[in-house]
């Protein structure tokens, strides 16, 4: 299960364990005793709402362009809610109909 902080950043399938950011794990502090990563590292670089969703649209459109609308809808659905987005059932319908007819924007 995916999960989201408050702040809105996606901890995708981490789902909130102990992790260091990249810069941590490159120093000292993020370490462990023997001077050892111990935890995983993490990008520091956490995009925005609109960027990823931006993203899942532009694999979404050379996924499935062309595809059925209900073929389209049934991915884009997962996807929207394995990166744990918010998008209002309008803006769903628009993505849909766009990415099944390979439109732009």
């Amino acid at each position: 299960m995916t999960a989201s902080t408050e702040d809105g950043n996606h901890l995708g399938h981490d789902g909130g364990r102990d992790t260091l950011s990249a810069a941590e794990a490159q120093r000292g502090d993020g370490l462990g005793e023997r001077g050892e990563q111990t935890l995983p590292a993490m990008s520091e670089n956490n995009a925005a709402a609109s960027d990823k969703l931006d993203g899942v649209v532009a694999q979404m459109r050379a996924d499935l362009a062309g595809e059925s609308v209900a073929t389209v809808e049934h991915a884009l659905r997962g996807r929207i809610e394995q990166t744990g987005l918010e998008v209002s059932d309008a803006r769903f319908d628009d993505l849909v109909k766009r990415i099944a007819a390979d439109t732009d924007d």
